[in-house]
């Protein structure tokens, strides 16, 4: 009797609770073309903590069809006190706009990049609201993968990363957006050139390295408004990782904000996260918020040219890392977290996760040397491994992390919407010293062989402080090697990893499982190979490399496949001998014999 009491005391609590939700009043709103110059306005946003306050803005009319046909931007001034040093700050994108208590749009752009006296640009709320309508997008209205970088060959057949933009909708050509500060816990300011790297070409974010997105306050949905702080948080756990700007919108558990894209990838899903503001930094060139970014509590849907759009209330799945240091053979902490699946951001942000791992500021020295071990898990595929050696100063690091990563952006451009990462487990060992080895000579007491005799050959190194050391080896010809020349090289790891890759990528392969399969072969970066190899002709089917084959049976495989095939000349290797050292080798050296 007394449950049933309960039961009908609360029903009315509920009830009203429904009944508010239902019938909610609708947002108040203020045409854009009703705007005439000297109306006064107020903005709304966040200087610090979570306190929203008012900045008085005076309109000075709407510059027509700005972004577009039918894409209007509202031009005002930020004429507060409160505003007279910063003007319009990276973070402020989305605070929302008010006439007369009734929402106008957004701030959006700073309309000069040295602007000082508070210019800015709105944009109208229609066009926040179209975007608002789409609600949870298709992802299959994105035709293809969006590459992360291309690699490009010299005359010499080195390889190197060149990052690619992504994209991004509209024009930029006034100013600029007001930017999403992005930023890297613990990131150092010398990594800084990474993050633009990384992300150069995403319309709203601007790598801002003066803080990390720490651990936030946990601040609930229900406790961001129209001017909130608000972050798309695209790293979690240990290391995070986000942009923050202000809400401009909330209605029922639908949300908006920006002004502008984020990253301008259209469909999309990110994690939404409320955030405090520490600080509002002013400065002419790059004034900017400091915010930390709390915990999850909503998902990003909508990623367009006006606003981004979600919801608060469901946050999406999303990929685990887990990253175990060792330094000078101590043990370090071990970092764990999460990070989103995107197939255009998600190779990013391993190339992200894996320099973090290699920068521990308390570990740090200008020179050093890493080991890597590590695995990628997808869905539905095999792992994918990673094994390498790194040494040197940072850039050497980095450029030696992008090739670890170059089969990783290669899977995902070649098999767009077919890759879904799951995990990704690395182990990192450091030492404070940088040692490399680079391979200067080779040489031989004999140029002349006879099938099956010994060749003896003498190989020289060289480091960085001048320092030389000679390797000896013997290596017997096999007794196929009747007649005719052949090479004998000394090849570092990393050349000839680079050389197989470059062979292999002749002719792709038709399937994620099939490439993976075929880039788990792995020369150590810290090992000489010394090999006797030679030209042959043969054929590359989907990612494997067959030299020396009859041509009968190149011809089959040829008419068998009817993708995935090229003719290629390569160098078969009859016999090596490994040579481990303690440090990177780098380069190589070849010399041409003769069997009699």
């Amino acid at each position: 009797m007394l449950a049933d009491l309960k039961k009908l005391v609360l029903l009315p609590v509920w009830l009203l609770g429904l009944a508010s939700s239902l019938w909610a009043a609708p947002l108040a709103l203020f045409p854009a073309d009703q705007i005439r110059p000297g109306m006064r306005g107020q903005t709304h946003t966040v200087m610090q903590g979570t306190e929203i306050i008012v900045l008085e803005t005076e309109l000075l009319g709407v510059q027509k069809d700005a972004f577009g046909p039918g894409r209007d931007m509202i031009i005002g001034k930020l004429v507060d006190e409160k505003t007279r040093l910063t003007g319009a700050v990276h973070g402020m994108s989305g605070s929302p706009l008010y006439i007369e208590g009734k929402l106008v749009g957004a701030l959006s752009r700073r309309l000069m990049l040295f602007e000082k006296d508070g210019h800015c640009g709105f944009t109208p709320i229609a066009d926040i609201l179209d975007v608002q309508r789409r609600g949870r997008g298709k992802k299959e209205e994105r035709q293809g993968a969006i590459p992360f970088f291309r690699v490009k060959t010299s005359a010499g057949g080195e390889m190197s990363p060149e990052f690619l933009p992504v994209p991004a909708p509209g024009s930029n050509q006034m100013g600029e957006w007001l930017g999403v500060p992005l930023s890297v816990s613990g990131w150092s300011d010398q990594a800084g050139e990474i993050l633009n790297k990384v992300f150069r070409g995403l319309s709203g974010a601007v790598p801002v390295m003066a803080s990390g997105p720490g651990q936030g306050k946990a601040i609930a949905a229900s406790e961001i408004r129209p001017g909130s702080p608000l972050s798309v948080l695209l790293v979690d756990g240990d290391i995070r990782m986000g942009g923050t700007g202000t809400a401009t919108t909330v209605d029922g558990n639908k949300i908006t904000a920006f002004g502008h894209p984020m990253l301008g990838v259209g469909s999309t899903e990110l994690p939404l996260a409320g955030a405090e503001i520490i600080t509002t930094m002013p400065s002419y060139y790059m004034p900017h918020k400091i915010a930390n970014i709390g915990t999850a509590v909503g998902t990003l849907w909508q990623d367009r040219l006006s606003c981004i759009a979600g919801e608060l209330g469901p946050i999406p799945q999303q990929a685990a890392y887990h990253v175990t240091r060792r330094h000078e053979d101590e043990k370090r902490p071990e970092w764990k977290g999460s990070f989103v699946k995107e197939e255009w951001l998600a190779p990013r942000i391993m190339v992200l996760l894996m320099m973090r791992s290699l920068m521990d500021a308390q570990d740090m020295s200008l020179e050093a040397t890493f080991r890597l071990e590590g695995e990628l898990r997808f869905k539905g595929l095999p792992p994918m491994k990673i094994s390498s050696v790194l040494s040197g100063g940072f850039e050497e690091r980095f450029f030696e992390v992008l090739m670890q990563m170059m089969p990783v952006a290669q899977l995902y451009e070649q098999f767009p919407k077919q890759i879904e990462v799951e995990s990704f487990d690395l182990k990192v060992e450091s030492f404070e010293r940088a040692s490399q080895w680079e391979v200067e000579t080779v040489q031989v007491r004999e140029a002349e062989l006879k099938p099956g005799q010994t060749v003896k050959a003498l190989i020289r190194l060289k480091n960085g402080r001048g320092e030389t050391r000679l390797e000896e080896c013997e290596l017997k010809l096999p007794e196929e090697l009747k007649r005719g020349n052949f090479q004998l090289r000394a090849m570092s790891g990393n050349a000839l990893q680079q050389q197989s890759r470059r062979l292999r990528n002749v002719a792709g392969a038709t399937s994620p499982a099939q490439f993976i399969q075929s880039h788990q072969e792995f020369f150590s970066a810290n090992q000489l190979y010394v090999q006797v190899v030679t030209q042959q002709s043969g054929v590359v089917s989907r990612n494997r490399v067959q030299l020396g084959l009859p041509y009968s049976i190149g011809q089959v495989t040829r008419q068998n496949e009817q993708v995935g095939v090229a003719d290629v000349v390569g160098q078969r290797v009859w016999t090596q001998q490994e040579i481990r050292l303690n440090g990177v080798v780098r380069g190589g050296e070849e010399i041409r014999l003769e069997i009699k």
